[in-house]
């Protein structure tokens, strides 16, 4: 049977890692950190971990050796992975077990023409961390689950027929309620209230928003909600849904903008099945 083409997720997580230690001008072998946060893989490899794919194809010390050492492996936290992964690197970078560290997100349909209700745009994206001035950076994180909703977005393979010939292979089924987008919507907004108050913090002094790009049309109607439409980023009128690799592209517009420097703190939010909401402050130097 004849297959669609397709770009692996794989293909470009190593190209977004690539393009992200080239613009921070360090070599690979740097990294003392590689955590990888996507979902949907090629071929639903489960070993090994994608990371130690990633590690070898972008060069960070994929061989163990006495001038240093590349840490890699999976981190599976659905939509909220980055920030769970930034407050990973984060501690391992402020106990100086690693000097800098990147984090790569990426997904794409395992196997198209033979996937249910993948929606997610075939997207990945990097963030590389080293270590700053105290009280610069990140400085805080949070987690919060919703257990009430874990059954409003699931990811399934199951071993499945294809057809009347009886021939069965690996299919992704992905089931989405109806009310998944209000729920997230909620969730995040209660999520954001508590962070902000852990933080004692106001709704306004954050300066900018950095949210997950899904579920579809999550980033404008958080804004709309918590009306705070020209601080918040949205990045899907150009991409369309992007599953975890949604807060780096936006946080990758905003970074490269005039703006960015000049604003003080940064939120960044994501949301994922769960339901967890993941927060993360960033404060500029």
């Amino acid at each position: 049977m004849p297959r669609l083409m397709k770009i692996g997720s794989i293909v470009l997580e190593v190209k977004a890692a690539k393009d992200c230690i080239r613009k921070g001008m360090i070599d690979p072998a740097e990294l003392g950190l590689l955590i990888n946060t996507g979902i949907y893989r090629d071929e639903h490899i489960g070993e090994p971990a994608i990371a130690a794919f990633l590690q070898r194809r972008i060069g960070a010390n994929p061989l163990f050796n006495e001038n240093g050492t590349t840490f890699a492996f999976d981190l599976n936290n659905g939509g909220a992975g980055v920030v769970t992964a930034l407050g990973v690197l984060s501690g391992f970078i402020n106990t100086e077990t690693a000097e800098k560290g990147i984090i790569i997100s990426g997904d794409a349909n395992p196997t198209p023409g033979f996937t249910v209700g993948f929606e997610f745009m075939p997207s990945a994206g990097a963030i590389i961390l080293e270590k700053g001035p105290e009280g610069q950076g990140f400085i805080a994180f949070d987690e919060f689950t919703y257990p009430e909703y874990k059954d409003s977005f699931s990811s399934i393979v199951e071993w499945t027929n294809l057809g009347a010939g009886g021939k069965k292979r690996h299919i992704l089924q992905i089931k989405k309620k109806r009310t998944y987008l209000k729920e997230c919507l909620e969730c995040s907004q209660d999520g954001l209230k508590k962070f902000l108050k852990n933080n004692h913090l106001k709704l306004d002094d954050i300066d900018l928003f950095i949210t997950s790009q899904s579920p579809t049309t999550f980033p404008s109607k958080l804004s709309e909600n918590l009306n705070i439409n020209d601080r918040l980023i949205d990045v899907t009128p150009k991409t369309g849904n992007l599953h975890t690799s949604g807060p780096i592209a936006a946080l990758d517009q905003a970074f490269w903008s005039n703006d960015f420097k000049e604003m003080k703190n940064i939120l960044i939010l994501a949301v994922g099945s769960g339901i967890t909401v993941g927060c993360a402050l960033y404060r500029n130097p």
